[in-house]
């Protein structure tokens, strides 16, 4: 407990650090969204880490590879590309993914009826029995990880993180400039 609470301290440390290096390099602010995003990272990067190490990894699916099957679990059988956005990687990783999992028999291809030049993912008997294992594996590790908020805090929370990804960028790297 000492490790996360001193772990924490240095979190604070660095939030209030780089608050200040930015103030300096861009002056003064009335919010900071880079610290925002910074801590937002993290904590998704701990989670991840945490779930792919202690629940996964161990039954040989990556985290990305959990979040394709319960996509389709939840959905059903999807295009490679909405998989590939559903579970958060490229394309080119879906297909590879897709790969894994197939020769893993816990998903197959199949033609879609709409378009017969596209295909389908969907889930095998076997990678519904691993959903069936890991789904609620994964919820009781997310309501560990969730404990420290209340049920307002987690509402909230989800629905700053909707509006988050909502939002669309540019897809052209911004130059710096100092906020007015």
């Amino acid at each position: 407990m000492a490790d996360a609470q001193d772990e924490d301290r240095t979190g604070e440390d660095f939030d209030q650090k780089a608050s200040d290096l930015l103030d300096r390099m861009m002056g003064p602010r009335n919010f900071d969204p880079i610290g925002t995003v910074f801590n937002l990272l993290r904590a998704a990067h701990r989670i991840e880490q945490d779930l792919e190490t202690g629940l996964h990894r161990p039954t040989r699916v990556s985290t990305a590879g959990f979040n394709a099957l319960f996509a389709l679990y939840v959905l059903g059988a999807k295009e490679p590309k909405r998989l590939a956005r559903l579970a958060n990687v490229s394309q080119p990783s879906m297909s590879s993914l897709i790969k894994t999992l197939e020769s893993r028999e816990l998903v197959f291809k199949r033609p879609s009826r709409q378009d017969r030049r596209s295909v389908l993912i969907e889930l095998t008997t076997e990678g519904r029995a691993l959903c069936d294992e890991l789904i609620p594996a994964t919820h009781a590790r997310a309501a560990q990880w969730s404990s420290a908020l209340d049920a307002g805090d987690r509402d909230d929370l989800a629905r700053i993180l909707r509006k988050l990804l909502s939002v669309k960028p540019p897809s052209k790297r911004t130059s710096p400039t100092k906020e007015d």
